[in-house]
């Protein structure tokens, strides 16, 4: 392994393991004043001490003769060249300076600043702060590595872990979040690889019609593995129904309606440039690192972008549902809170926002719509109590958001806008998952159309997994409202993804239709470039990835 590193130290510029010898004996262990300038913001000298501190007077990177810890050495420096390929820039980590032999002129701070570099990505791969910075409907909390687990990562390197064994287990536990790596890292390397032309047609294709275009559709589908190639075709123009299956799966697998009709929309994504898929893939990599790295044995996630659920044990999803989130106007934020209870036949209690805009209008239009909704009208009374007040002794005309001082709440039955069942996780925002009647909106592609909850597809059937077939059996047999507490609670990920990598390794777009990936990338800036091939192989090899 050395002599592939000894070969090419003199055009490369990078083996640092090399150039350490060479350098003078690093002194002391106590961190000088101002080494935290050769960093950026992210590692101060408080940070510095606390690591230095929990080592007990040891070094890291050089014994007490200036002698390098080659190993420790190699792995960071490869973690940090192959730190593009988690969405990271390899200079931020110094990769510039390592490459120019900058450390051989260090001196006795050169300890210290691979310390820094160490510890910013640590605190990368751990966490990302851009998300909130750019997202103000993300209520995760900082994942940032702290004092104390600071402190902890300088204790498992005494103990004898090594440099690629520390890095490695900071990255989230989900096997979701290594499959969209590999996506990103695919996409990579087809930044330079030719792709066929695909001309737009100039009018729509649908399934049995002929075209010009179809050659090159089925060329492009072809080149890019959504269709078996073949020798010949009766009818090279011919829209056959291979062609027609091969556009529904990829339209499926873009957000898009999966009729096989070749229009704008579906032109328009087959055009997309691997450097924009590349930006979208990254920034969800980095909502990924922003959660929780261990989401627990059992949860749910819901990729409240790409309109889809997941019931997780033992980190493999057991069940998925397709969802209805909320409209752009009134986007579901992503937070994390957890399901402790069922409510069967629930009343809705209908929020100030939704009343006062959505439907005070409608019953100021027609005097009879509330009632026609089973919706009851409320009043507080001097002590403080609601009491139910007849809709017609309301003057609704001279209501508005400024005086709406009455309480809406729909009873329940066929047509309550929470269906047959709610799951009750408590949470600042009011949003909970729930059933609904308006069962057609699920054959929707893209389904933005709730006020913020999340609206679930065979609800039952995620409840019976979690209470059991029995439980929730009795609860709908019943017409009144019923409530059954979980046996325990069971924590729920609402978040905010785009792109997505099933168990089969098939990779899934959506549109960006909160806006959050295009803010999220204008934080991130262009895709990170790769370091040289050579050194790329190399660091593979270094820590066996």
């Amino acid at each position: 392994m050395m002599a592939g590193w000894q070969k090419l130290r003199g055009v490369l510029l990078l083996c640092l393991w090399l150039l350490a010898p060479a350098v003078a004996r690093t002194e002391g262990v106590n961190v000088p004043p101002g080494s935290a300038h050769l960093s950026e913001q992210s590692v101060d000298q408080s940070d510095l001490q606390t690591f230095y501190q929990a080592l007990g007077g040891s070094r890291v990177w050089f014994d007490e003769q200036g002698e390098p810890f080659l190993q420790r050495q190699q792995q960071l420096e490869a973690w940090v060249m192959l730190s593009y390929e988690q969405g990271l820039d390899p200079q931020t980590y110094g990769l510039k300076e390592l490459s120019a032999g900058h450390l051989a002129r260090m001196g006795p701070q050169r300890e210290y600043w691979l310390t820094q570099q160490f510890l910013k990505l640590a605190r990368d791969l751990n966490g990302a702060a851009q998300v909130g910075s750019s997202d103000s409907q993300w209520h995760f909390v900082n994942t940032r590595l702290d004092v104390a687990q600071l402190a902890q990562l300088a204790q498992r390197l005494a103990q004898g872990e090594t440099v690629d064994q520390l890095l490695r287990s900071l990255l989230p536990l989900a096997p979701e979040y290594a499959r969209l790596q590999t996506l990103y890292r695919d996409l990579l390397r087809q930044q330079s690889a030719y792709v066929p032309e695909l001309p737009l047609p100039d009018q729509l294709i649908r399934p049995g019609q002929r075209h010009p275009v179809v050659p090159q559709l089925r060329r492009w589908l072809i080149w890019q593995h959504w269709l078996a190639p073949v020798s010949a075709v009766d009818d090279p123009e011919a829209y056959d129904e291979e062609l027609v299956a091969a556009v529904r799966e990829f339209q499926q697998r873009n957000g898009l309606k999966p009729d096989g009709i070749l229009g704008p929309e579906t032109g328009a994504a087959m055009q997309r440039s691997v450097t924009d898929r590349l930006q979208q893939v990254r920034a969800n990599l980095f909502r990924w690192r922003a959660l929780p790295r261990q989401l627990g044995n059992q949860y749910v996630l819901v990729r409240t972008g790409a309109y889809n659920l997941d019931l997780v044990e033992q980190g493999q999803p057991v069940r998925r549902h397709s969802v209805i989130t909320g409209q752009p106007k009134r986007p579901t934020p992503s937070f994390a809170a957890s399901i402790r209870r069922l409510t069967f036949n629930p009343y809705w209690t209908v929020p100030f926002r939704i009343a006062v805009e959505d439907l005070l209008p409608k019953q100021q239009v027609d005097e009879t719509y509330l009632t026609g909704k089973q919706i009851d009208v409320l009043q507080r009374s001097e002590t403080g109590q609601w009491h139910e007040v007849a809709s017609s002794e309301v003057d609704w005309s001279g209501l508005s958001r400024r005086n709406f001082d009455y309480l809406l709440r729909q009873r329940p039955g066929p047509g309550n806008s929470l269906g047959r069942m709610r799951m009750d996780m408590p949470n600042p925002y009011s949003i909970f998952l729930h059933d609904t009647p308006q069962q057609h909106l699920f054959d929707e592609s893209r389904r933005a159309f709730s006020s913020g909850c999340v609206r679930v597809y065979r609800i039952g059937e995620l409840a019976q997994r979690l209470a059991g077939e029995e439980a929730i059996a009795e609860g709908l047999a019943q017409p009144d409202r019923r409530y059954l507490s979980l046996p325990t609670a069971i924590p729920v990920y609402l978040v905010y993804l785009t792109t997505w990598v099933d168990e089969a390794g098939k990779a899934y777009y959506h549109p960006d239709v909160y806006g959050r990936d295009q803010a999220l990338q204008q934080v991130l800036g262009p895709i990170p470039q790769a370091p040289a091939a050579e050194l790329v192989k190399l660091a593979r090899n270094v820590i066996k990835k």
